[in-house]
């Protein structure tokens, strides 16, 4: 399992509340600010199980303990919060002091161990529990760097034995016996494999999804919340067109004109979603067990030995499958394979006459009466839904609460969900080798069950896989592929792969418009319409010298710059400008370093470049 794919199927949640938090403490720290010069509110919040770096809902300082007798409920005082604040000036804020100026990271870590214990001593001194696990959430606020926001130690060993079995690949990741070692290397770890502290931040959802014994996803692909509008459908007709008639596409123009944002804008608007579009870009060492299925090394003991492992694409294939007969048994199915793999169970209330699934946000329900129904009252439940989506209404004696079940899956697994495998820069990779035998499947007349084929690994397949039988590609799932013109390995794909795909064009004018969308400027911010407007108009002039059509000037055939369209500059060099809010910085850092590789040979290669840049300088409209 990749842990990228993970972030993709999970819910982050926003960190910048954590980062506020851990900011504000490390401040205080840093600031010596006593213990009296600190709010209420504030104290509260660090102390409290719902403070931003708590992860999952657990371990909280209280200055009251409540516990249960035969008599009832009792309190007692446990001086928890009094007790840490009490020695805050004097032990706690200097020893935190201490250990964020170390640089090593061992002798930091050894120095947090010590700190650890300190507070642990504080507490118990002063009359309160045992509070490992809000001790750590306490020392993870001020070492944000080093620890994750997994706070219990029995949950950080799991995690560590799941991400070993699951994830690792090879990667380092040991289990120690304290706390402190396994966040650093869980830390480690999720900076290595994701390099965002952003994710990192929410290290227990990840922990949430892989762990066994709960829902792991939500069960059905979520629409796009930024969907996209009927506009951008017209603005995409003729590349759906191209996609739907023959289920795979590619892609080809100049570096830089947004195939790759092109090639996601056209799978929402054939109707897939953000769940449904999976992304890979190929390599010169991309081969077939990366795509299709492969033997993998595991480890049971000291025993080493191999197991088939479904490849990206293959599994893909698995999930599309789902989705492809939108009719009652498939959707029934899809539904019960989906609660039996999440490991959602659906409940029984007042002597089972009443059956509940939570599903995302909502309880779903139906009700059944067991009296009138020969089965149990599971079976008898289910057999009211199929009821109720094939015919709207439901079985005599039997009625639902809204919103049901049955409407559930039919708004969930009655529609077939296009899934669309975009493969950036296919041509880097030797195509032939990374499909196999799949040359035949991806065919446009052999979608589906006929075009089934048995693979390399076949008879390692297990009975009760969807493909035991032979591998076949869904007939809900498209391939767009991206490829760069001028890409030196572009004759890597042979003509009988080249015939299995559609191909289109995509020049630099064509794919201008990408400046005027919102979405493709990110986090940055778009410029004004005026800059855009003069960005439009250099880029032009640019693209126009490239190809000898700028100006009326009759150059020599030395002179003349002498590329083609192929390598004309696209748009997505432009977006670059919010990073400097300059054109002449865009030009030395992106553009002019580019133009000069492009004419890597040729004579006369200054003077062209500022032939080049003078066209890129024009802000006249020719």
């Amino acid at each position: 399992m990749n842990i990228s794919e993970i972030v993709s199927k999970i819910d982050l949640r926003d960190s910048t509340p954590f980062f506020d938090f851990t900011k504000k403490w490390i401040g205080y720290v840093t600031s010596k600010k006593r213990s009296v010069e600190i709010s209420d509110n504030d104290w509260s919040e660090l102390f409290g199980r719902r403070n931003p770096v708590a992860g999952i809902d657990w371990g909280e300082m209280t200055e009251v303990a409540s516990f249960a007798t035969k008599k009832g409920k009792n309190t007692k005082n446990t001086n928890e919060q009094s007790s840490f604040k009490g020695k805050w000036d004097t032990d706690i804020r200097p020893a935190i002091e201490a250990a964020i100026n170390i640089k090593d990271a061992s002798e930091k870590l050894q120095k947090i161990k010590d700190l650890n214990q300190l507070i642990q001593n504080i507490i118990t001194d002063g009359g309160g529990r045992d509070r490992t696990t809000a001790i750590n959430r306490i020392l993870t606020t001020f070492f944000p760097d080093l620890f994750v926001t997994i706070p219990q130690p029995e949950r950080l060993s799991e995690f560590i034995v799941i991400l070993q079995k699951e994830i690792a690949n090879g990667s380092t990741i040991t289990k120690a016996d304290n706390w402190i070692d396994n966040s650093y290397q869980v830390k480690r770890f999720l900076d290595k494999e994701l390099g965002d502290d952003n994710l990192t931040a929410s290290a227990w959802r990840f922990y949430d999804y892989l762990k066994e014994d709960k829902p792991k996803e939500p069960i059905v692909i979520k629409e796009d919340t930024k969907a996209t509008t009927s506009m951008d459908k017209n603005k995409y007709d003729d590349f759906q067109k191209l996609l739907l008639g023959n289920y795979n596409l590619i892609l080809t123009g100049a570096p830089g004109t947004g195939k790759t944002y092109l090639a996601k804008k056209i799978a929402l608007a054939i109707g897939a979603s953000e769940k449904s579009i999976k992304m890979v870009q190929f390599h010169p060492s991309y081969d077939y067990t990366d795509f299709v299925e492969g033997l993998r090394p595991i480890k049971e003991g000291d025993t080493l030995g191999f197991q088939r492992k479904d490849g990206v694409f293959k599994t893909f294939c698995k999930e599309a499958l789902k989705y492809e007969k939108p009719d009652v048994d498939s959707a029934l199915a899809a539904f019960h394979s989906d609660l039996k793999r999440k490991g959602i169970s659906i409940k029984s209330h007042k002597s089972n006459t009443t059956f509940e699934v939570r599903l995302t946000e909502k309880n779903y329900k139906i009700f059944t009466s067991t009296n009138n129904c020969p089965k149990d009252g599971y079976n008898c439940a289910f057999d009211a839904v199929r009821k109720y989506i094939e015919t709207g209404d439901y079985i005599e004696g039997h009625q639902t609460y809204q919103p049901s079940i049955g409407e559930y899956v039919k708004e969930n697994y009655m529609k077939r969900i296009p899934f669309v495998f975009i493969i950036d820069e296919i041509n880097r990779g030797e195509i032939s080798k990374i499909f196999g035998e799949l040359f035949y499947s991806i065919d446009a007349g052999y979608r589906g069950i006929k075009g089934r084929v048995e693979t390399q690994y076949q008879n390692l397949v297990p009975e009760d896989d969807v493909f035991s039988k032979g591998f076949y590609i869904p007939q809900n799932v498209y391939i767009i592929g991206t490829m760069n013109d001028i890409d030196r390995s572009v004759e890597s794909m042979d003509f009988a792969m080249r015939r299995r795909f559609a191909w289109k064009e995509i020049t630099a004018e064509s794919r201008q418009s990408m400046l005027d969308e919102d979405e493709a400027w990110g986090t940055e911010g778009k410029p004004s319409e005026k800059v855009i407007d003069e960005m439009k108009v250099r880029m032009d002039n640019l693209n126009s010298a490239i190809i000898d059509q700028y100006g009326d000037e009759e150059l020599s055939n030395k002179d003349k710059v002498g590329l083609t369209k192929a390598y004309q500059i696209g748009a997505a060099y432009f977006l670059k400008y919010v990073l400097y809010n300059n054109f002449k910085e865009l030009w030395t850092n992106h553009l002019e370093g580019l133009l000069y590789e492009y004419l890597r040979g040729k004579t006369n290669v200054d003077e062209k470049i500022k032939r080049l840049y003078q066209a890129y300088n024009d802000t006249t409209t020719h």
